[in-house]
């Protein structure tokens, strides 16, 4: 019987498991198929029902701000602004997108995309700057995965990621309005944690997708990052989780997860 804080959602099961061994093998042969049978059970395409943490922020952050520039200083600011050499040790980055595992990324840092650079694909993310109202689009993609300040699992934070799409719309010849939106935010969860990185598979062993809601941390941060450079002193400050106490703390649900890719 689960709490009633938790909430479950429905999922199957599908697992691998070895057959028995009935007949006597050389010892070579039994090394071999157990090697075998290993990284065949944590690799294999498990799906299951895992528990994820979310917490809840107090209220959501902004996502659109409008700064006072036109569209295409604006644009090429922005461009210039997620290069490595303007985002390294920034504050307002640095707090959010880094990443702690087998392999230590303190911070994370952000590319951006535009018509220019013709359609951008990374994975299953693919955007087509050839439709109408994306010719002014900016894409901002850091290609990997940082610590979730909001999912979490067994008070670990998740594997966090989503390309943003910053979308600009001319207010007066000196004011533009961008919003940014996500695109299929997705955390990743593996059961394997000391194996949990980029260079031995996507994101980890045995590591699992599900889809999520964004969090409007990362987006308001990516406004602040932009104003503090442009001198904008406008922009409210971020609301962030209270810091983690207790389990008490979260609010539990029960997500289904999914293979990536």
């Amino acid at each position: 019987m689960l709490p009633d804080n938790f909430i479950q959602l429905s999922a199957t099961t599908t697992s691998h498991s070895s057959p028995q061994v009935t007949t006597p093998m050389h010892t070579v042969k039994i090394v071999a198929f157990c090697i075998f049978a290993f990284v065949f059970s944590i690799t294999g395409a498990t799906k299951g029902t895992v528990k994820v943490e979310i917490k809840v922020l107090a209220s959501p952050n902004g996502t659109s701000h409008i700064f006072h520039l036109p569209p295409n200083l604006l644009k090429d600011t922005l461009v210039a602004l997620f290069r490595f050499g303007s985002q390294f040790e920034n504050p307002y980055l640095e707090r959010v997108f880094r990443h702690y595992g087998f392999v230590n990324l303190p911070q994370i840092f952000l590319n951006s995309k535009t018509a220019k650079d013709g359609a951008y694909c990374y994975g299953k993310f693919c955007y087509d700057f050839k439709k109408p109202g994306t010719e002014n689009d900016v894409i901002i993609d850091g290609g990997r995965p940082w610590d979730s300040p909001v999912y979490h699992e067994y008070g670990t934070p998740l594997p966090y990621y989503t390309p943003f799409v910053l979308k600009l719309k001319s207010i007066d010849k000196e004011h533009t309005q961008v919003t940014i939106e996500t695109v299929d935010p997705q955390v990743f969860i593996s059961k394997w944690y000391w194996t949990q990185c980029w260079d031995c598979g996507i994101w980890g062993i045995d590591s699992r997708s599900t889809p999520v809601q964004s969090t409007t941390i990362e987006e308001h941060t990516l406004l602040l990052y932009i104003a503090d450079k442009l001198g904008d002193k406008t922009v409210e400050a971020l609301q962030m989780p209270e810091p983690f106490v207790a389990r008490s703390g979260f609010k539990h649900q029960l997500l289904q997860t999914n293979s990536f890719p």
